[in-house]
């Protein structure tokens, strides 16, 4: 079973490469090595498909798998050192790292279904919608209790 790997970058340049080890622009790049890992069914790949950044600010790394059919399909992110998988892959699918630099993907127990080109991404946290959301929920405190 072949895994392939690949990267973009992710707001505010959208940058793109298929099937290569490296993205850039301008001096910014996010890298994701190796090209590919061959697999028998049932091994695992611990961490061996890494995703690397050097984009300043940017501390959030998603995960995508585009499968036969060329449909991409969302994994998570992983948003400084705090892994959040979709909910579909959780127990299978697993990020680590630090999300201000680089990840780490792993597939527990792969099978068939898990053979796919796998890229990454590197985005800022909205973090404007966090303080949006503080905001209110200090606001209905205030509203209910007189504090924040």
């Amino acid at each position: 079973m072949r895994i392939q790997t690949c990267c973009t970058q992710y707001q505010p340049t959208a940058v793109s490469c298929s099937f290569s080890e490296s993205c850039a622009s301008n001096t910014h790049s996010v890298v994701q090595t190796p090209p590919f890992i061959i697999k028998k069914i049932g091994d695992s790949v611990s961490s061996e498909i890494r995703c690397s950044h050097n984009v300043p600010n940017y501390d959030r790394i998603l995960w995508y798998k585009q499968d036969e059919h060329r449909a991409l399909h969302f994994l998570g992110y992983l948003n400084v050192m705090f892994p959040n998988p979709e909910d579909n892959v959780k127990g299978k699918i697993s990020f680590n790292g630090d999300g201000r630099k680089h990840s780490n993907l792993s597939i527990s127990t792969v099978s068939v279904n898990d053979s796919a080109v796998y890229f990454c991404a590197a985005s800022q946290s909205p973090t404007h919608f966090v303080t949006l959301v503080l905001l209110e929920a200090c606001n209905q405190s205030r509203a209910a209790t007189g504090l924040c």
